[in-house]
C-alpha cells in the first residue's frame, strides 16, 4: 500500500513562476497548483506561506473567526475505512439539556458560531431530534447575524427534504467533507455502498437550499498524489463552495486502513510519512487560499496532533477560521476519529483559554462574535 506522496515527475512550471502568477491574481491551472503543492525547500514553503497570508490579511484583515464545536453523538451508520469513531463501544448522544449549556458557555464567552458534529444518523427520528434543539437555541439566543447564534450542523448524509428541514428552523451553515474528490481514491476509502454519487448529491442540495456550504479532504491518504489534491482545489474551485476544512490522515489502530498500515509499515516510515503529510497539509491550506481566496478555510486539530506548531502557521498562512472543542469533557474520549487527538483531555474552560493564549501568540485578533459568512457566499447571497 502507497503510503507516501509521490512527487510529480513530468515537466511542470517553476515555483517561481507559479507562485507568481498566484501573486497576480492569475487562474492557476492544473500544474501550477501541482508545483505550488510540491514545494519543499524551507525557502518555498516561507514564500507560499507569505503570499497566502497576504492574501488572508487583504480578505479577512487581521481576524481569526472562532467557532465552538460540540461532537453531541459517536453514533454513526457509516463505516469508514479511516475513521475511528465507530470503533467504540460506548455509543453516546448529549442530552439537549448539556448542549444547551454549552452553548450558555459559548454565549458567555462572546461566541455567536456553534458548530454541531456528530456521526451519521440519517432516521427522520434523529432529524427530528437534531430540529428540536436547533428550535431551542434559535428561541434562545435569536437569529440575527452577529447578534443571535449562528449554527454549523455536520451530521452526513440526509435526504435534500431533511436538509430542507433543518435549514427551515435555522441551520444556517453545513459541512461534509468529500474527502477525496477523485472518485476512484473515494472508493478505496469507504466501503462499496458508500457512494461517490450520493456525497455530491448532498453538497449540490445543500447549496441548492442556500446553506453556507462547506467541504474539504484528508491529506496523505494511501495512493493520493499531488495530481489528485491539485483537482481536490479545482473541485472546490468549481462548484463555488464556500467554506474548505482539511487535515492530514492520522492512523487510528481499529480501522480498515490504520490496520493494514500498522502491519505493512515500519514505525520510521509512518513518522516520516507524517511529517510530510503535515508540510503538504500546510501547502494545502495557502494554494487554496490564492487559488480561492474569499473562502473560509477552517485550520484543524490534527494538524498539531502531527507536529507542533504547525497550526500557528496555518493560522498566519491561509487559514481563518479555528474550531475549538466545546464538547463537556466526559464525552471527548468517545469522539475519536484518529488517535492522539488533542483537547480530549481538556475541559471547555482550558481550551478556551488555550484559544486565547495562541491568538496572543501569534498576533491574531480572536473574532468571536460576528458571524462572519464567508465573502463568496456573501457576494451572491444578500
Amino acid at each position: 500500500m502507497l503510503y507516501t506522496l509521490n512527487r510529480v515527475t513530468r515537466p511542470l512550471p517553476s515555483f517561481s513562476s507559479a507562485l507568481n502568477a498566484a501573486i497576480s491574481n492569475s487562474f492557476l491551472n492544473h500544474d501550477q497548483l501541482v508545483t505550488l503543492l510540491q514545494a519543499s525547500t524551507k525557502e518555498e514553503k516561507a514564500a507560499l506561506h507569505d503570499a497566502a497570508g497576504e492574501v488572508t490579511r487583504k480578505v479577512f484583515g487581521n481576524d481569526i473567526s472562532l467557532r465552538g464545536i460540540v461532537e453531541f453523538s459517536n453514533m454513526c451508520e457509516k463505516n469508514c475505512n479511516y475513521c475511528g469513531v465507530t470503533a467504540y463501544d460506548d455509543k453516546f448522544i448529549i442530552p439537549h439539556e448539556s448542549i444547551l449549556e454549552c452553548c450558555e458557555f459559548m454565549h458567555s464567552k462572546g461566541y455567536r458560531n456553534l458548530v454541531l458534529q456528530s456521526g451519521e444518523v440519517s432516521t427522520n427520528e434523529r432529524v427530528a431530534w437534531i430540529e428540536s434543539l436547533l428550535k431551542k437555541i434559535k428561541s434562545k439566543y435569536g437569529s440575527e447575524p452577529d447578534k443571535g447564534m449562528c449554527v454549523v450542523l455536520s451530521v452526513g448524509e440526509l435526504s435534500k427534504k431533511q436538509y430542507q428541514r433543518l435549514f427551515d428552523v435555522g441551520a444556517n451553515r453545513y459541512l461534509i467533507r468529500i474527502e477525496a474528490s477523485d472518485p476512484k481514491l473515494y472508493a478505496s476509502m469507504h466501503p462499496p455502498d458508500h457512494l461517490y454519487s450520493e456525497r455530491l448529491r448532498c453538497l449540490k442540495d445543500l447549496k441548492d437550499i442556500g446553506y453556507v456550504t462547506g467541504t474539504g479532504i484528508m491529506v496523505g491518504v494511501p495512493n493520493q498524489t499531488f495530481d489528485h489534491l491539485a483537482g481536490d482545489i479545482e473541485f472546490f474551485r468549481n462548484y463555488g463552495f464556500h467554506m474548505i476544512g482539511l487535515g492530514p490522515y492520522i492512523i487510528h489502530k481499529d480501522t480498515v486502513m490504520g490496520k493494514e498500515l500498522l502491519s505493512t509499515t515500519t514505525p520510521e516510515e509512518r513518522r516520516e510519512a507524517d511529517l510530510l503529510k503535515a508540510d503538504v497539509t500546510l501547502n494545502m491550506y495557502n494554494v487554496i487560499r490564492l487559488a480561492c481566496p474569499l473562502v473560509n478555510i477552517a485550520a484543524t486539530t490534527a494538524l498539531e496532533t502531527l507536529s507542533k506548531g504547525y497550526k500557528k502557521l496555518a493560522l498566519t498562512g491561509g487559514a481563518n477560521v479555528l474550531m475549538p472543542i466545546i464538547t463537556p469533557k466526559k464525552f471527548r474520549g468517545g469522539y475519536q476519529l484518529y488517535e492522539g487527538k488533542k483537547e480530549v483531555d481538556m475541559d471547555r474552560e482550558e481550551t478556551h483559554q488555550m484559544v486565547l493564549d495562541l491568538m496572543k501568540e501569534i498576533g491574531k485578533n480572536p473574532q468571536f462574535q460576528k458571524w462572519n459568512h464567508p465573502p463568496l457566499y456573501t457576494k451572491t447571497h444578500k
